[in-house]
C-alpha cells in the first residue's frame, strides 16, 4: 500500500512537471492595458448605461433604452481599451438621445436636456485620439453630458402630473448623472 501512494505521489508529481514544460499550466498574464483601466472608471460609464436603460422603460422611450445599451457598450469598449469603440457607441448614443429630444417635444426642458445630452456624446465621439488621450479629452463632454441629466431630472420633478414611473425615471436619471460624474473624478485622478 506504501509502495502504491509513493508511485502514486511520484506520479502527479511527474505529470505536474511535464504538463508545465509544455505549456499547459500557464503562468499569471501581467496585464497589458494601461494604467486607467485599473480603476473602475469602464464600470460606472456601465452601471450609467444601465440606469439609462432603466429611465427609458420608465419614461416608456425605447430611445432612451438604445442610447443606454449603447452607453454600456462604450463602457465596455473602454475596458477593452478601444477607444475607436467607445466614440462609436457614444455616436450610437447620440443618435438615440437626439431622437429622443424630438419625440419629447412636448415637455421643453426634457427635449432640452436630452437634446444637450446628444451634442455632447456627437462631440465625444468626434474626439480622434488613442486610448491614453481619449479618455481626458472627454471629460468636458461627459461632464455636461452629467449636467443634461440632471436637468432632466429637474424637468421631470417639476411636472405637476407625475406617475410612479416619471419619479423611478428621474432617479434613474440622477443615477446616471452620477455614475458618469465618478467615472470623470477617476479619469481625472489618473
Amino acid at each position: 500500500m506504501l509502495r502504491f501512494k509513493a508511485r502514486l505521489l511520484c506520479g502527479v508529481l511527474l505529470g505536474f512537471f511535464v504538463h508545465h514544460s509544455l505549456g499547459f499550466i500557464k503562468p499569471p498574464v501581467v496585464s497589458s492595458r494601461p494604467h486607467f483601466f485599473r480603476n473602475a472608471v469602464h464600470d460606472d460609464i456601465i452601471s450609467a448605461g444601465g440606469a439609462l436603460k432603466d429611465a427609458g422603460l420608465a419614461l416608456d422611450n425605447n430611445f432612451v433604452v438604445d442610447g443606454g445599451f449603447a452607453f454600456c457598450r462604450a463602457g465596455k469598449e473602454w475596458e477593452r481599451g478601444s477607444w475607436e469603440g467607445v466614440t462609436v457607441a457614444f455616436e450610437e448614443s447620440s443618435t438615440c438621445f437626439e431622437a429622443s429630444s424630438v419625440i419629447t417635444a412636448a415637455y421643453p426642458g426634457l427635449s432640452t436636456s436630452f437634446e444637450i445630452a446628444a451634442m455632447e456624446l456627437k462631440e465625444a465621439s468626434d474626439i480622434t485620439a488613442c486610448i491614453s488621450v481619449g479618455p481626458q479629452a472627454s471629460v468636458p463632454n461627459l461632464l455636461a453630458l452629467a449636467d443634461a441629466l440632471s436637468s432632466a431630472v429637474e424637468s421631470l420633478s417639476g411636472l405637476k402630473d407625475k406617475s410612479p414611473s416619471t419619479n423611478s425615471a428621474a432617479d434613474q436619471l440622477n443615477k446616471a448623472s452620477q455614475d458618469i460624474r465618478r467615472a470623470i473624478s477617476s479619469v481625472e485622478s489618473q
